[in-house]
């Protein structure tokens, strides 16, 4: 396997530079390639969330448990609700979250994204607050899976070089690496919306909620 290359983040959104780059990371994820790159939390690995053999790439590469499933990004609400199931409660719970970082679990439409969702029929669903992956998105025309990147057993890479380190003498390699320099955010909020009152599984809300309850468990 050819070893991956890295390029930086385009910081003018506006240039031609910015549209180039945009297209050949979404070329590689049209190709069930999978990409190192930032997101509004950590660096991640990202893939086509409608490919089998993609998803199956990054499991190999982090060292997954195939049961254990990925958040997927889209760009919008519309576009979660395709391959969500979300009840009045959570639909009016997401759009006090979202765009930002929380996952949100739902059960699943299973012939929508067969790859990611989970074996007990959820899935989880985010929307990412930061433009350049709502643009990778909107350019790939499909959602995407996105996990830290790091292998499972290691903390989540803050910069690029700390996740080449883990990747580019590992058996299973991504195809790129994104480089932004250091983000010092953490993983997302994960939120089970399959039963009300939502149940918090990583992390805490650090947003008003009107009437809403929440609980907080770290673990199922």
């Amino acid at each position: 396997m050819r070893r991956p290359g890295i390029i930086s983040l385009p910081t003018d959104d506006k240039s031609l530079k910015y549209r180039d780059f945009l297209h050949k990371v979404s070329a590689i994820l049209k190709n069930g390639g999978v990409v190192v790159a930032p997101t509004d939390t950590v660096y991640g690995l990202l893939a086509h969330a409608q490919k089998k053999k993609a998803i199956s790439r990054v499991q190999n590469i982090k060292g997954r448990n195939i049961k254990k499933p990925m958040p997927v990004l889209v760009g919008n609400f519309k576009q979660a609700e395709r391959f969500g199931k979300f009840s009045l409660k959570s639909k009016k719970l997401v759009r006090k979250l979202w765009p930002g970082p929380y996952t949100v679990v739902v059960n699943g439409r299973e012939r929508m994204l067969l790859g990611a969702i989970s074996p007990d029929g959820s899935i989880g669903l985010r929307i990412p607050k930061n433009k350049w992956l709502q643009d990778l998105i909107k350019i790939t025309g499909a959602p995407l899976v996105a996990t830290s990147a790091n292998p499972a057993s290691k903390k989540a890479a803050k910069t690029v070089g700390q996740a080449a380190k883990y990747f580019l003498n590992a058996q299973y390699k991504p195809d790129l690496f994104v480089d932004a320099g250091l983000i010092s955010k953490r993983p997302s909020i994960i939120i089970d919306c399959r039963v009300w009152p939502p149940i918090i599984l990583r992390g805490r809300i650090n947003v008003k909620l009107k009437a809403q309850s929440v609980k907080q468990q770290r673990k199922r």
